[in-house]
């Protein structure tokens, strides 16, 4: 394969605009070249479209091999990831990903690559990402594969449908609450899961938490504005949770295997690149839940 690869990415230059921008790089014969089919679009990536600057700008997507080795074969289906997912305990990204037609990954980085199973629609892999976090919160909080509790969930976004379709599988009792639509204070939940990052809605719902509850944050929240004194006198036990480990996307990518989660009434599929603005728009009427576009083929 030539040296040099052509890439071409969406760039934001301001808020609410991107350019299409190609750029030529120079590539090694040890890196692993991925020609992008998928890209998906998520809250985080509209975050970033709408204030014009942001670390998640396309970060989660389907490619296929062009350029492989005995790791990772050509015409195999991958997902890249962008968190570092070796149990680390930094913040920081193991690869720069973005809406681009190509990546091209050196070794070091090989770690970030998962292989998934080759399939004729393979867009329900494009969010295993947010699947693998999902798995990840539930497994630390010993909740994954639990039974007959009652689950408290603040939001009603996609991660909030991801926890309520694991857990009610099991034969939870799962309730939400929105900012839409929020419950009455009961105090009869085991289990709190906060979607919304909003300590304000948290301090809201505390009531509702029974004494020794347990209160997963799976958002990043400013402490400084949590009823913490609530939580001590209720000794409600609080839990964060960030990214996920390499074990949680292997069972994230069983789960989506065996059927166990249904990604399609979240997603709305376009057919082009020349869609992404549109994706983005519609994100913002609230018209979608998630969308993928699709970008060609090999």
């Amino acid at each position: 394969m030539n040296n040099i690869l052509t890439i071409t990415s969406a760039e934001m230059v301001s808020p609410m605009k991107f350019n299409w921008i190609k750029r030529e790089h120079q590539i090694e014969n040890s890196d692993l070249i991925i020609k992008v089919l998928l890209w998906g679009i998520c809250s985080s990536d509209y975050k970033t479209f709408k204030e014009g600057d942001g670390r998640y700008f396309g970060h989660e997507m389907v490619g296929k091999v062009l350029q492989g080795n005995e790791y990772f074969k050509v015409g195999s289906l991958v997902v890249p990831f962008h968190s570092n997912v070796n149990n680390s305990n930094k913040e920081e990204f193991n690869y720069e990903l973005g809406f681009k037609d190509y990546l091209y990954i050196p070794p070091s980085k090989y770690d970030s690559i998962f292989t998934i199973p080759n399939t004729n629609v393979p867009d329900k892999y494009v969010f295993l990402d947010s699947l693998a976090c999902v798995i990840h919160a539930l497994k630390i909080t010993d909740l994954y594969k639990t039974s007959n509790l009652n689950i408290l969930i603040l939001g009603e976004g996609f991660i909030a449908n991801l926890f309520a379709d694991i857990l009610s599988s099991e034969k939870n009792r799962i309730t939400f609450s929105s900012r839409k639509k929020s419950i009455k204070h009961s105090g009869n939940f085991d289990i709190c899961i906060d979607t919304t990052g909003s300590n304000h809605f948290i301090n809201f719902h505390l009531d509702n938490i029974r004494n020794n509850g347990l209160l997963l944050c799976f958002c990043k929240p400013d402490t400084d504005n949590m009823d913490l004194n609530k939580i001590r006198l209720k000794e409600i036990k609080l839990q964060y949770s960030r990214f996920c480990k390499r074990e949680d996307v292997i069972t994230a990518i069983e789960q989506i295997l065996n059927n166990r989660i249904k990604f399609d009434k979240y997603i709305t599929t376009y057919n082009g690149e020349e869609y992404l603005r549109k994706a983005f728009e519609d994100f913002a009427n609230k018209s979608i839940i998630r969308g993928v576009i699709r970008i060609g083929e090999d």
